[in-house]
């Protein structure tokens, strides 16, 4: 090898490094209640995702969100957003993040919703008591 083409080589690999294999982002989220229940908001938080190269001044830098599992990641934008599902069901929602170099990660999580919860015993109870009270009431001014 020449001394021109050992220096041509070293300028293309000092403006075009070699990436490492360490060098992608890595997608996370968490959400929360963990168990939703229908027509209840549901916070999707990205923040758990990072960058391997954040040492060396790499950055996240878009986080895109698919909430209809249509591969297509339009559905909303931000570290943190928030979504209500209407039906029961198991939905598949997925996370894309990219950092300055372009770099890209995907994560898929699972997302079960239930029916809002039957009433436990003592709201019953205290709903069965205020309807006698009433009851009683309507007696009493018939009287």
């Amino acid at each position: 090898m020449t001394k021109l083409s050992t220096f041509l080589v070293l300028c293309f690999l000092i403006i075009f490094p070699i990436n490492t294999v360490g060098a992608i982002p890595i997608a996370d989220f968490d959400f929360s209640p963990e168990h939703p229940q229908t027509n209840e908001v549901v916070i999707f938080d990205g923040s758990a995702s990072w960058d391997n190269e954040e040492a060396s001044g790499r950055s996240l830098i878009s986080w895109e969100w698919d909430m209809d599992n249509d591969g297509i990641f339009d559905d909303a934008l931000g570290q943190v957003i928030q979504n209500s599902f209407l039906l029961i069901g198991d939905y598949a929602i997925s996370l894309r993040v990219q950092n300055d170099l372009f770099q890209q990660d995907t994560i898929t999580r699972i997302v079960s919703v239930g029916l809002n919860p039957v009433p436990e015993p003592a709201t019953i109870l205290l709903i069965g008591t205020g309807l006698v009270g009433l009851a009683g009431l309507r007696r009493k001014f018939r009287k």
